[in-house]
């Protein structure tokens, strides 16, 4: 398993995991534009990330239900209805969303808060340079705002 020593990886972290587990799907936009853009998932305190638009018209997955059908968690596209595995991307359909190239989560434990208190933060890691403008819980700005 990838760690933050891996020198191959580019390390970002994306915040603590207490507050990244208040929303359920948080939109990471990035300055290379929106078919760049990645979503953060969190499930019953489990993290995942694929890429923000659906492979089939490209529909923001953000803005999908997910759901669980046996012991499968997926989003659903909210455009047409498409599902996607998220933890492999992959759709009923044939078609595939990318997980492993949208980049890598980690958490680590840190001393980052005041006195001993610890908290847990969550780093996202991709084998490219990261390079994000913001990251905003989905339909809190919209995409041509940061254009």
């Amino acid at each position: 398993m990838t760690s933050p020593e891996d020198e191959s990886v580019s390390w970002r972290l994306i915040g603590p995991v207490s507050e990244l587990s208040k929303k359920q799907c948080r939109l990471i936009y990035s300055s290379e534009g929106r078919d760049a853009d990645v979503c953060l998932f969190q499930v019953n305190g489990e993290f995942f990330v694929m890429d923000a638009r659906c492979a089939h018209s490209g529909g923001p997955l953000c803005d999908g239900d997910i759901e669980e059908a046996d012991g499968v968690l997926q989003v659903f596209c909210p455009w047409h209805d498409y599902d996607f595995n998220l933890k492999t991307g992959k759709s009923s359909t044939g078609l595939q969303v990318c997980c492993s190239c949208a980049g890598i989560l980690h958490c680590v434990n840190s001393c980052q808060d005041s006195g001993d208190r610890r908290s847990d933060l969550l780093l996202f890691g991709a084998t490219e340079p990261l390079d994000f403008t913001s990251m905003l819980p989905a339909n809190e700005l919209s995409r041509e705002g940061l254009d």
